[in-house]
């Protein structure tokens, strides 16, 4: 799980053009989990992976500034 688009329906062309004739809206599928437990679980671990990601990112940045700046 490396991102947090893990509830949203991936897009296909093919799931794009049967959706043209799909009237019942019957297609529309999306990433599920098996309880509400598992769900909040999914979300919140992913949630906390790219704010640990984008800490990492900006510590390798500032990391990279300082050594510029002091040599």
């Amino acid at each position: 799980m490396k991102s947090t688009d893990f509830l949203f329906a991936t897009p296909k062309l093919s799931v794009g053009v049967g959706r043209t004739l799909d009237l019942g809206s019957t297609l529309n599928t999306y990433n599920s989990s098996n309880s509400e437990e598992e769900a909040d679980y999914k979300a919140m671990y992913s949630d906390w992976y790219m704010v640990a990601s984008d800490l990492k990112k900006a510590m390798v940045k500032y990391d990279r500034e300082q050594r510029t700046t002091c040599y």
